[in-house]
């Protein structure tokens, strides 16, 4: 009698945040929160206007990465940590 075990839903289904992935889309959100906050206290109306095309652009530009692989910012991240010589074949026998 064979037995299965359940595959976590996370393994082939990303859990996406409004079209991105969770960590990097509240990035985006609290640091153009913040830069909007300080050019409305230090009236700076380019730090303003420069949050707000941060904020749609990295927005944007994060959707387009989910649509294209969404587990790349993930993937990307351990690739970083522990480098590229870390994902080589599997060698057949040792």
């Amino acid at each position: 009698m064979s037995r299965t075990s359940p595959i976590k839903a996370s393994l082939y289904r990303p859990a996406l945040w409004a079209g991105v992935e969770r960590v990097p889309g509240i990035l985006i959100i609290m640091s153009t929160i913040f830069m909007t906050l300080a050019s409305v206290m230090l009236s700076i109306w380019w730090l303003g206007l420069f949050a707000a095309v941060f904020g749609i652009g990295g927005w944007k530009f994060l959707r387009m990465v989910a649509e294209y692989d969404p587990f790349f910012l993930k993937v990307l991240w351990q690739w970083l940590r522990r480098g590229a010589d870390r994902y080589l074949a599997v060698s057949n026998g040792r």
